[in-house]
């Protein structure tokens, strides 16, 4: 069954679909308004983002395309620094082959693509460790 209170996208379109192929794209965007009683600010409170992706699937080939935007953190506690906004890139690529009872899947992954400086809002150690730069990655599962 399907979590009532798991974040769903804001708009999420199925464009295509043709027997084994299906294209996909979504745009979320997730906010959080809280507080405290008398009107201040909880710390770490999560900065606004938005995310705007793609995704084509077939029968041995997956891939998506995502931009993410994280606002400049501007719901503040008493003597909390605010942490910039920063843009975020992701690409994923996998294909898979099927040989008898061997099943091969290879990927490649790239994250924050464009390098970005960005710090992690609700980490006690945003001020000492950004969160990782470029990173791309491949991989291989073989199942037999």
């Amino acid at each position: 069954t399907e979590n009532p209170d798991a974040i769903k996208p804001l708009f999420e379109k199925t464009a295509l679909e043709l027997r084994e192929h299906s294209l996909r794209g979504w745009l979320q965007y997730d906010a959080l308004d809280v507080g405290i009683r008398d009107g201040g600010a909880l710390p770490r409170t999560s900065p606004a983002s938005d995310e705007l992706g793609t995704e084509y699937a077939a029968e041995k080939w997956r891939a998506s395309l995502t931009f993410k935007r994280v606002e400049r953190a501007r719901k503040l506690a008493p003597g909390e620094e605010a942490t910039p906004g920063y843009n975020t890139v992701a690409l994923y690529l996998e294909r898979h082959w099927k040989r008898g009872d061997h099943q091969i899947e290879v990927w490649l992954k790239g994250d924050n693509l464009g390098d970005e400086l960005a710090y992690n809002h609700l980490s006690f150690l945003k001020d000492t460790a950004p969160l990782p730069g470029r990173q791309i990655s491949t991989g291989l599962n073989w199942k037999f």
